[in-house]
C-alpha cells in the first residue's frame, strides 16, 4: 500500500477528524508493506512521527 503526500493533509478545506479516518483506512489496507511519503511537515506527518518513535522505544 502506497500513500503519497502525507504531508498536504490535513486539506485546510476539509474536515481533519474525517481525513484521519481516512487515512486510519488505507494504513489498515495494508497486508505486507506500508510506504508513506512526505516532503514537508503537517499535523499528521508529527503525528507518525511521534508514534514511530514510542513504538521504536518500546521494541528495542
Amino acid at each position: 500500500m502506497f500513500i503519497p503526500g502525507l504531508g498536504y493533509l490535513p486539506n485546510m478545506s476539509e474536515n481533519a477528524a474525517d481525513e484521519a479516518r481516512l487515512l486510519y483506512v488505507a494504513m489498515t489496507r495494508a497486508i505486507e508493506q506500508l510506504v508513506i511519503t512526505y516532503h514537508q511537515q503537517s499535523k499528521f506527518t508529527e503525528k507518525l512521527q511521534a508514534a514511530l518513535n514510542k513504538f521504536k522505544l518500546n521494541y528495542q
